[in-house]
C-alpha cells in the first residue's frame, strides 16, 4: 500500500508539473519599422525560440512547392539507404506534367536514379517529376497511398490546418497550409538526418544514369544564396531552403539565416507577383521580405542574460516537514532571451508561479515552480524553479494529514453518515425493544397475580 501511495502521488505531481510548465515556442513578435509583400509570415529566432515576427500566420494558403518538403520528410524517414536504393522513373507520372511549364531535373522516363539524387532534385531545382516517382515508388505505385501518408505525418507534427493533394505542390483543390504550419513541418525536417544538408546546398552534381551519359548539375531555386544568380538579391548569410511559385499565390519562401551566433528560420508565403492590374511587379517580394527581416533581426536584437542557473529566486512553503516549513528555489539553468538592442535585462519583469499544497519529502533538485520572464507584459521566456535542499517528511505529520484527508473524503463522510444513521437506528430500536420487553414482563407479572 505504501508503494501503491508513493506511485499515485508522484504520478499526480509529474502531471501538474507538465501542466503547468510545459514549454513551447516564446510568442514575443514584434513590429516592423518597413512594410511586407509576403501575405503571411512567421519569423522565429531559433536559439531561443522566439518568435520576432508573425503576419496572419494561420491564414490558409496554397503552399506551392514548398509541399515538397513533406515528400521530402517522407522519403528520409521511409528509405534507410538513400544512396543504394535506385528508383525507375515510370512512364505515367509525366502525364499529368505534359504541356506544362513545370519545374524539372531532366529525370526521363525509365531513368534509373538513386534515391538521394531524386531528393537533391526536388529540393533543389523544385523538380516535379522527382517528387512523384518519389511518391510512386514509396506508395508502392499509388502516389494516392502516398499522399495519405503526408497528411497522417503533418497531423502527427501538428500541422492541424494543413492538406496535401499531391507530392510536388501544382495547383490542386483543397491543397492548403499556413505559416505556422510550414514552421512545424520545415522544424521537424531540419530535425532529420540528412534534410539540412541536403536543403542548403547550392549546387549538386547528378551523376550519369541509363538516360545520362554524362554528369550535369542543378542548382537551388533560392537566389538569396547566390551571387551569380541572384544579383541584388544575393544575401550572404541566407541558407536553404525551398521557394514555391504558382500564379495563385505568388511567390513563396522557406530560409534561414545565421550571422555572428544568431540564427533565424523564415517562413514567407503569398508575396504577389502581379499589381491589382495584373502587371507583373518586376520583383521578387518573397526574397525582397527575407533580405529586409533579416537585416532587421541581425541588427535589432542581441542575447542578454537574465537569468544565472542557480540564482535564489523564490521560496516554497512546504507541509508535513520534519524541520524547516520552505525551501529556496532556484533556477534551474541560465536564461538567454533575445531582446531588442535597446532594452537592458533590468527591465524584464520575472513572475513566479510556485507549485500549491508542496508536501515534505522534497528532493534536492525537485521542479517545484516556474519563473516566466515577460516584456511589455509578453512572455519572452521560461525557467523552471528547483528546489535547493532535501525537506524531510515527519512520521507524525503525515500519519495525521492522512486520516484528515481521509475524514475530508466526500464518500467516506456519506459512508460515515450512514453509519452514524445506522447506529442511531439501532439505538432506537433496540430502546423499543427493551421498553416492549418491560411491558411484556409487567403483563407476565399482572397477570400472575390476578390467577393468584
Amino acid at each position: 500500500m505504501e508503494i501503491l501511495k508513493k506511485i499515485i502521488s508522484l504520478s499526480i505531481t509529474m502531471i501538474i508539473v507538465f501542466t503547468l510548465f510545459a514549454s513551447s515556442t516564446v510568442e514575443a513578435a514584434y513590429k516592423l519599422p518597413f512594410e511586407t509583400n509576403s501575405k503571411a509570415i512567421y519569423m522565429v529566432n531559433t536559439d531561443t525560440n522566439t518568435v520576432v515576427y508573425e503576419k496572419n500566420k494561420d491564414e490558409k494558403i496554397i503552399p506551392a512547392s514548398l509541399t515538397k518538403i513533406m515528400t521530402t520528410i517522407i522519403a528520409l524517414e521511409t528509405v534507410k539507404d538513400l544512396e543504394g536504393t535506385i528508383v525507375t522513373a515510370p512512364s505515367y507520372i509525366y502525364d499529368e506534367f505534359f504541356g506544362l511549364n513545370v519545374s524539372t531535373a531532366d529525370i526521363r522516363q525509365k531513368e534509373q536514379v538513386r534515391m538521394i539524387d531524386l531528393l537533391y532534385a526536388m529540393i533543389l531545382p523544385s523538380a516535379n517529376e522527382a517528387a512523384s516517382i518519389v511518391a510512386d515508388y514509396i506508395g508502392d505505385g499509388s502516389i494516392a497511398q502516398f499522399v495519405d501518408m503526408m497528411n497522417k505525418k503533418a497531423k502527427e507534427i501538428g500541422a492541424k490546418n494543413t492538406v496535401f493533394k499531391n507530392p510536388h505542390g501544382l495547383m490542386a483543390q483543397g491543397q492548403v497550409t499556413t505559416a505556422y504550419d510550414l514552421y512545424l513541418i520545415t522544424k521537424y525536417a531540419l530535425s532529420l538526418p540528412m534534410f539540412e544538408k541536403i536543403c542548403t546546398t547550392t549546387s549538386y552534381q547528378m551523376p550519369a544514369t541509363n538516360k545520362h551519359s554524362q554528369p550535369y548539375n542543378i542548382s537551388h531555386t533560392n537566389y538569396m544564396l547566390s551571387k551569380v544568380r541572384g544579383g541584388s538579391y544575393y544575401y550572404p548569410y541566407a541558407k536553404g531552403i525551398k521557394t514555391g511559385t504558382l500564379p495563385e499565390v505568388g511567390k513563396n519562401l522557406i530560409s534561414m539565416a545565421s550571422k555572428d551566433g544568431y540564427n533565424y528560420l523564415l517562413i514567407s508565403l503569398g508575396a504577389p507577383e502581379v499589381d491589382s492590374s495584373g502587371k507583373p511587379l518586376g520583383k521578387n517580394g518573397a526574397f525582397e521580405d527575407a533580405q529586409n527581416l533579416y537585416k532587421w533581426a541581425l541588427t535589432s536584437f542581441k542575447h542578454q542574460t537574465i537569468i544565472k542557473e542557480g540564482e535564489v529566486i523564490e521560496e516554497a512553503k512546504v507541509r508535513l516537514s520534519s524541520g524547516q516549513d520552505y525551501v529556496s528555489l532556484l533556477a534551474k539553468n541560465d536564461v538567454t532571451a533575445l531582446l531588442p538592442s535597446d532594452v537592458d535585462a533590468t527591465a524584464i519583469q520575472k513572475i513566479p508561479t510556485i507549485l500549491k499544497d508542496v508536501r515534505a519529502p522534497v528532493k534536492k533538485g525537485d521542479v517545484l515552480g516556474r519563473l516566466d520572464l515577460k516584456l511589455n507584459d509578453e512572455i519572452i521566456q521560461s525557467v523552471d524553479l528547483v528546489a535547493y535542499q532535501d525537506i524531510h517528511r515527519s512520521l507524525w505529520k503525515y500519519s495525521f494529514d492522512l486520516v484528515k484527508r481521509f475524514l475530508n473524503n466526500t464518500i467516506v463522510r456519506v459512508l460515515l453518515i450512514i453509519l452514524l444513521l445506522l447506529v442511531l437506528i439501532f439505538l432506537v430500536l433496540k430502546a423499543r425493544y427493551r421498553k416492549l420487553q418491560r411491558l411484556r414482563a409487567a403483563r407476565s407479572r399482572y397477570i400472575r397475580k390476578m390467577q393468584k
